[in-house]
């Protein structure tokens, strides 16, 4: 198996520096996202010469879609954390999920710590894109009230959020924290999207900006870029409470 790293990697130039990333599909052969352990390594790299040093790695937990033993992916997590013990020592890797809402969605979470961001009270809550506005909030709080943290993952995605203007201060009053993508915040899932994250932004509801990576073709890391982006239009200070300040607190189950 050969790793294609470059001389004088490691030296990040950003702005920000030990940024994290807390929503990335890393993990080989667990999901959709990567396939083999190289290709891990390979994503990983990446975030590394960007200043990453932190990530928190969430397979997909979908009802009948994605549904992977526990043992897969702890064992799967594993080869991947002694691989990067190895050539990328100062990375730290937590394990989190990237769950998928559903009827019986709080016996999940009180049963199995793996379905919640490193075992904490924050879960990384996904909707589908046609969702209403009302299952969403309905979501949310039916989360919060059982005490649990949602964290709803690329909000941008959800037509509701678009439609429905007033949502995504509802859901950030209710107790729940937003989540974008790095590739909408660049502009490169379409301008749509893009301006969706940018008002947010301005607003101050993200929370959180992850990469939501899943291999190194069509949807590679730019979470770095997106660092720096976030920190040049609106200050290192909005970039250091998003890409180090509260995914720290995530990974130490401390509030926001």
């Amino acid at each position: 198996m050969k790793i294609y790293f470059t001389s004088g990697w490691g030296k990040a130039v950003l702005s920000v520096q030990n940024i994290w990333d807390m929503h990335c599909h890393v993990i080989p052969g667990v999901d959709d996202g990567a396939a083999s352990l190289e290709i891990s390594l390979r994503m990983l790299h990446t975030m590394y010469k960007d200043g990453v040093r932190s990530v928190i790695l969430t397979p997909h937990f979908r009802q009948g879609m994605f549904e992977t033993p526990r043992d897969v992916v702890q064992g799967s997590f594993e080869r991947l954390e002694r691989a990067v013990d190895t050539v990328m020592p100062q990375m730290q890797l937590f394990l989190g999920c990237e769950f998928h809402d559903n009827p019986v969605m709080t016996q999940f979470l009180d049963r199995d710590g793996r379905y919640r961001m490193n075992g904490t009270g924050y879960v990384l809550l996904e909707f589908s894109g046609g969702d209403s506005a009302r299952h969403i909030r309905e979501r949310c709080h039916e989360l919060i009230r059982a005490g649990y943290t949602p964290i709803v993952a690329h909000v941008e995605r959800y037509a509701a959020l678009h439609t429905d203007r007033k949502l995504a201060g509802d859901l950030k009053d209710l107790g729940a924290c937003l989540q974008v993508n790095a590739n909408s915040v660049l502009g490169l899932d379409g301008w749509k999207q893009k301006m969706f994250c940018l008002r947010a932004l301005e607003k101050g509801f993200v929370d959180f900006i992850g990469s939501d990576a899943h291999n190194m073709k069509d949807r590679r890391p730019h979470i770095g870029e997106c660092a720096e982006f976030v920190s040049r239009k609106f200050g290192e200070k909005t970039a250091r409470r998003i890409f180090i300040a509260n995914p720290s607190k995530v990974a130490d189950n401390c509030e926001l």
